[in-house]
């Protein structure tokens, strides 16, 4: 029998430790009422730092003396209020000699604007809120009230056409309104047009058939009626 080959052993690769890292960065720039601005700084370490991990910082914001941060679990922060306008600070951070420094520029206020501007932005906002106003009204249009439905018919036996219109109670004649026809033993959902008519195509072999027109419970919103089938 054969020695099995034996399959070489693979190395563990020792695990790299990462270098020291310092960073230091800004938070949003916000503007406050007083025409100030606001900011917050942050600290953080991470890799390898012999002697553990550092908790604390040494900050340095412009011609301001140093000041001690505290971190926690590798980060720590510190709040910069009341920064003129258009001002520039070099902020610095060093932890165990490592040293970084950034540019923070604050951002200018914004130009006031012209008259003309200010108009035309208030004519801008007037015509935006007539529009809304437009939609919300189309939106909330009460729906016309059914009070009379009207059938006509008229074809060669068998073959009717049925015209359907309902109108509210000043007699106009109300579009899209749902109209249920019972054609024989079956009931369809149907709606009138865009000018309130609606034409229905019958279409039976039998001796006679019973429709039915509904746009609602009241008695002058039901038709009925029995119509004769094509002559044998």
């Amino acid at each position: 029998m054969a020695d099995e080959k034996k399959k070489p052993r693979r190395k563990r690769r020792r695990g790299q430790r990462k270098p020291p890292f310092l960073e230091l960065s800004f938070g949003p720039i916000v503007r406050a009422k007083d025409n100030t601005f606001s900011t917050t700084i942050f600290i953080g370490v991470s890799g390898w730092w012999e002697g553990g991990r550092p908790d604390k910082a040494t900050l340095s914001i412009g011609v301001e003396p140093p000041m001690e941060i505290h971190l926690h679990e590798g980060t720590g922060s510190y709040p910069l209020v009341g920064l003129e306008p258009e001002s520039h600070l070099v902020v610095g951070a060093e932890v165990r000699g490592r040293v970084v420094e950034r540019l923070l520029t604050v951002p200018s206020l914004p130009k006031p604007k012209r008259p003309e501007e200010e108009a035309l932005e208030r004519e801008k906002t007037e015509l935006e809120r007539a529009r809304v106003a437009e939609d919300i009204r189309k939106i909330l249009k009460p729906t016309k009230v059914p009070k009379k439905l009207y059938v006509t018919f008229s074809g060669e036996d068998g073959r009717q056409k049925l015209f359907i219109s309902v109108s509210d109670e000043s007699g106009s004649l109300i579009p899209d309104f749902p109209v249920i026809i019972v054609d024989g033993e079956e009931a369809k959902h149907k709606k009138t047009n865009g000018n309130g008519s609606l034409v229905y195509q019958l279409n039976f072999t039998e001796r006679d058939r019973y429709v039915e027109v509904r746009a609602g419970n009241e008695h002058n919103l039901i038709w009925r009626a029995r119509l004769n089938g094509p002559r044998r």
